[in-house]
C-alpha cells in the first residue's frame, strides 16, 4: 500500500481525516524519529523570495499553517488541502522571520475568499491547488513581488528550489525563519513506482532531494520554482511527501502549475494581470 502525507503544519488541533487509499496524515501525526537527521536548508535573505507568502488559516479545530505564493497583486496560489475547510486566512507578505512581532517591510492581509479546484481529491491529493483572493491589492516593494507562472513542462533532472517555514528536522516544529533547499526533478514513472498511478498523474511533478535535504523545508501550498531565461518562475505547488517521513529518501510531490494556467486565468479573470 502506498502512503502520503499532506505537508500542512497544524499549530492548533489536528484536522487530518482518515482515508483508505492512501491514508493521509499531517506531519505532526508521524511518530518522532528517534535519531532525527537535520533536513538541512539554507536561511533565506531579505527579499530573496519576494513571492513567498506565509498562510495561517482558521479551521474548525484551531489554526493551521501553510505556504503560498503571490501570483498577482490580489491573488495567492496555494494547495487545496490548505484551503478546503478554512474559514479565514491571515497572509503575510515580505516576511522572512515569523518570530518577529513587528518585522520591517512585512504586510499582513486577512481574507475569507477561497477557490478550491473542483477536481481536488482528498483521497489521493489529485488537483491539490487553490487560490485565495485578497480584499485589497498588495503593493510591490523591494520585499514583495508576484512570481510568473511556468508556461513549460519541467523535464527530468532539473534543479528546482522550494522555500518555506517548514521543519528543519523530522522531529522539529515550524522554523521561525524562511529557508530554502534545492531538489532535482524525477520522472513521473519513477514516482509512480513509489506512490502508484492513482496518486501520480500527468499534473503531478515529483522531486528527490540530495542527502539530508527534503521538502520538509517547504510548507504545503508553497512554491517550487525554476530558474528559466534569467528569472524565477513557479513550476509547482508543494503537495505531499511519503508517510515514512521527510528524511526517508522518498520523492516529494507537487502540482504542476503549467497544467492549471487556464483554470487560474478563468478564476481571476478581470481582477488582475499575471506577470509575464
Amino acid at each position: 500500500m502506498k502512503y502520503l502525507i499532506a505537508l500542512a503544519v497544524c499549530v492548533g488541533l489536528a484536522v487530518a481525516g482518515t482515508y483508505e487509499k492512501p491514508p493521509i496524515a499531517f506531519i505532526e501525526d508521524l511518530e518522532v524519529d528517534p535519531d532525527p537527521r537535520i533536513i538541512s536548508g539554507s536561511v533565506a535573505g531579505v527579499g530573496q523570495f519576494k513571492h513567498q507568502v506565509a498562510n495561517r488559516f482558521q479551521v474548525s479545530g484551531g489554526t493551521s499553517f501553510c505556504g503560498g505564493s503571490l501570483i498577482c497583486d490580489s491573488w495567492v496560489l496555494t494547495a487545496a488541502h490548505c484551503a478546503q475547510g478554512a474559514s479565514r486566512f491571515t497572509l503575510y507578505f515580505g516576511s522572512v522571520n515569523q518570530s518577529q512581532v513587528t518585522e520591517p517591510g512585512r504586510v499582513t492581509v486577512t481574507s475569507t475568499q477561497k477557490y478550491v479546484h473542483a477536481g481536488y481529491n482528498t483521497g489521493n491529493l489529485n488537483h491539490d491547488i487553490a487560490l485565495v483572493r485578497l480584499p485589497q491589492r498588495v503593493q510591490t516593494t523591494d520585499r514583495i513581488q508576484p512570481i510568473p507562472l511556468a508556461t513549460h513542462r519541467t523535464g527530468v533532472n532539473q534543479r528546482l528550489t522550494v522555500s518555506g517555514w517548514g521543519r528543519t528536522s523530522q522531529s522539529s516544529g515550524v522554523s521561525p525563519v524562511l529557508r530554502y533547499v534545492e531538489l532535482d526533478s524525477i520522472s513521473n514513472d519513477d514516482c509512480k513506482r513509489v506512490y502508484g498511478s492513482s496518486v501520480v498523474i500527468n499534473e503531478t511533478l515529483c522531486c528527490k532531494g540530495r542527502p539530508e535535504h527534503s521538502t520538509c523545508n517547504g510548507d504545503s501550498g508553497g512554491p517550487l520554482i525554476e530558474w528559466v531565461n534569467n528569472r524565477w518562475v513557479q513550476v509547482g505547488v508543494v503537495s505531499f511527501v511519503h508517510a515514512a517521513g521527510c528524511a526517508s529518501g522518498n520523492p516529494s510531490g507537487y502540482v504542476r502549475v503549467e497544467n492549471y494556467r487556464n483554470w487560474i486565468r478563468n478564476t481571476i479573470a478581470g481582477t488582475c494581470t499575471l506577470p509575464n
